[in-house]
């Protein structure tokens, strides 16, 4: 599994792929000593929740299942589909939307709106969901972009690669 989230409103671009029970990211936008330019592997068992590197599970990384199942209202207009979901129905599943973002959002919650795109043939190519303002967090949209659907694909550990130190865990885990 390999993805690509960009989140603007704090310039952080995250590059996760996931090889076997191994999970690398590459985070462009952040600086962690050390860590410029490589991927950084992370052990599972050591993070509380994989939300905070922008996916869900290795089966539904990007939580898009749970988008799915969420989905309030939708139309689709050629290779667009617009409409809401809510968030109270998908918990930490789905990266840059937590639980405790669910929370401070209260009702806007239940209609986070979205736009997935298709390709000619059908195909996801992105998703994308905004954030409403909530607390003193300002509007925020996350895109995910899909690439290679339907197509046998050989993931290979990244490289250059850099171990996650404890102070790295630390930080994703509080």
């Amino acid at each position: 599994m390999a993805q690509v989230a960009d989140i603007p409103a704090i310039k952080l671009k995250a590059s996760v792929t996931v090889v076997g029970k191994d999970y690398y990211a590459k985070l462009d936008g952040v600086q962690i000593p050390g860590a410029a330019n490589k991927w950084i592997h992370f052990e599972p068992g050591k993070l509380q929740s994989l939300n905070k590197l922008l996916i869900n599970t290795a089966e539904d990384p990007t939580g898009l299942t749970l988008i799915a199942k969420a989905i309030v209202t939708a139309k689709k207009d050629g290779t667009k589909i617009t409409g809401t979901f809510d968030a109270t129905k998908v918990g930490d599943g789905v990266g840059g939307i937590g639980a405790e973002s669910v929370a401070a959002l209260a009702e806007k919650a239940k209609a986070i709106p979205f736009t997935a795109t298709l390709d000619a043939e059908g195909k996801l190519t992105a998703v994308s969901f905004t954030v409403p303002e909530h607390g003193e967090e300002k509007a925020d949209t996350m895109t995910t972009t899909y690439s290679a659907v339907g197509t046998a694909v050989k993931i290979v550990k990244p490289t250059p690669v850099v171990e996650a130190n404890e102070q790295i865990y630390a930080g994703l885990n509080g």
